[in-house]
């Protein structure tokens, strides 16, 4: 573990974000159908899956590029999405669909598993937040092909429906001092029946992450994608 936070700290996550920038350094800037839901693709040479990201409300994909980055420098392809569109951001009955937001994230991950490119075989999850709540559906939803899940600061209640139905293995991280975030998630692990891991982030919460927080949140998403994003593993069976 130790040696994984080491190769992993050495990327340098402020200057992974470009804020100057229309598209960080990297990435390429597309358009999903149906909708031409915007993203953010990096693939780096040799990529042996990809994670595709979904932020929480009031967020954007600004917030996942410190890890994707980390996700690209351990070899996995990552895609930062936009589950709504531009004239829906301001709309919080959209902002708090978590129904729809997993409905687009599942035409996503179909459009990436028709591109018939060897890196888009194994996809994996991770949100947060709502997003979280939006990956843990579409993770359950039938004939979906994700392989593998970490969620962060969850909101299970949005979501309780699809706890009984993930297969793909699935990591819940939730911090120490949001209690009732936290309890929530204990109660989500407790229900799954995939193979699962709790981590508790100690001495931070989510809108004050300390800097061991932070890495920790890098260590532990890359310990799971590198465990069940490996090609040599085989598929959770459905």
């Amino acid at each position: 573990m130790q040696a994984l936070r080491d190769r992993l700290l050495e990327v340098d996550m402020p200057l992974a974000m470009r804020p100057w920038a229309r598209t960080p350094a990297g990435l390429a800037e597309i358009e999903l159908p149906p909708l031409d839901l915007k993203a953010w693709l990096g693939v780096p040479p040799g990529a042996g899956g990809v994670i595709v990201f979904v932020h929480d409300s009031g967020e954007s994909r600004e917030s996942d590029l410190p890890l994707a980055a980390a996700m690209r420098q351990l070899g996995f392809a990552t895609l930062l999405l936009e589950l709504l569109l531009p004239h829906e951001a301001a709309d919080r009955s959209k902002a708090l669909d978590v129904a729809l937001m997993a409905e687009r994230l599942q035409d996503s991950a179909r459009w990436l598993l028709d591109q018939e490119v060897p890196w888009a075989r194994r996809l994996g999850l991770y949100g947060t937040g709502l997003g979280a709540a939006a990956a843990w559906l579409a993770a359950a939803a039938p004939g979906n092909r994700f392989a593998a899940v970490v969620t962060g600061d969850g909101r299970p209640e949005l979501a309780d429906s699809a706890f009984d139905h993930i297969v793909a293995p699935t990591l819940l991280m939730a911090f120490e001092r949001d209690e009732m975030v936290l309890a929530l998630n204990r109660m989500a692990f407790d229900t799954l029946r995939c193979h699962k891991e709790l981590v508790i982030l100690r001495g931070a919460t989510a809108r004050l992450e300390g800097r061991s927080a932070r890495a920790d949140v890098v260590v532990h998403s890359a310990r799971w994608f590198e465990t069940f994003l490996s090609p040599e593993r085989s598929l959770p069976r459905r």
